[in-house]
């Protein structure tokens, strides 16, 4: 049965919410951008931890920096 870890979702709501931002806004603002930077680092710690995918984990040391 698939499962959908908390990063995913967290990855999904972030995701969304900048969408929102983006379409409202009709541009891309600082918020926006900080929105979709969370959600592809959520979005790799799921890839890296929950799924096993690998080459992954040299990618999360360096998006949180």
């Amino acid at each position: 049965m698939p499962t959908l870890p908390i990063p995913v979702f967290v990855a999904l709501l972030l995701a969304f919410t900048c969408l929102r931002l983006w379409v409202g806004e009709r541009r891309l603002t600082t918020l926006g951008l900080l929105l979709a930077l969370c959600a592809v680092q959520s979005m790799i710690i799921a890839l890296a931890q929950h799924y096993m995918v690998p080459g992954r984990r040299w990618a999360q040391p360096i998006g949180s920096a």
